[in-house]
């Protein structure tokens, strides 16, 4: 089976022109595949594998790639954009769903599985902080990329700071150290 991660680029978002829309899965119940199967180095013990079973369950099949490549170009006359993933995954992933909301970044609820369109109800992440006027989506995919693993980063040094107070987090702040 193959899993994809998806995005748009939206036209006007809020006022910003040609906004980054990051597509996800919402709420997935079950694993499409065991999660030993896409997790690398899967251990459900661990107390923070629960953001990769989320990152996996936040993938879609190709029939869920066609459901929302059919309703997005119905209903926003939008093109998706979607890549396969190489299973099994990293075990160092955040789901989108889980990153924080701000007053320039969030999560959009597209549509859910009981309005006959979708199997699955479906979000959206965007970040209008880096959003411009251009069509040059690789560039904020890339700073969502970075934020992604700045948080699990920091998420992993609260987890080593319970385990010795005297561990200091060196990390630079997000907005300032981002290389692009």
């Amino acid at each position: 089976m193959k899993l994809y991660s998806a995005y748009s680029v939206i036209d006007k978002y809020c006022g910003i022109e040609n906004v980054a829309m990051f597509w996800y899965c919402y709420s997935r119940k079950t694993p499409v595949l065991p999660y030993s199967t896409l997790i690398k180095d899967y251990g459900p013990e661990e107390s923070d594998i629960y953001y990769s079973e989320q990152y996996v369950n936040e993938l879609f099949t190709e029939k869920e790639i066609e459901e929302l490549r059919e309703y997005l170009s119905k209903f926003y006359k939008t093109e998706l954009k979607y890549t396969e993933v190489t299973i099994p995954y990293e075990n160092d992933n955040f789901p989108k769903g889980g990153v924080p909301s701000g007053s320039r970044n969030g999560s959009m609820f597209l549509c859910g599985g009981s309005d006959g369109d979708f199997s699955i109800p479906v979000c959206g992440y965007y970040d209008l902080r880096y959003a411009s006027n251009d069509d040059d989506c690789e560039i904020r995919e890339a700073r969502e990329a970075y934020r992604v693993a700045y948080l699990a980063e920091y998420l992993l040094a609260d987890k080593l700071r319970k385990e010795d107070p005297d561990y200091v987090y060196g990390a630079p702040e997000l907005d300032d150290d981002i290389p692009f």
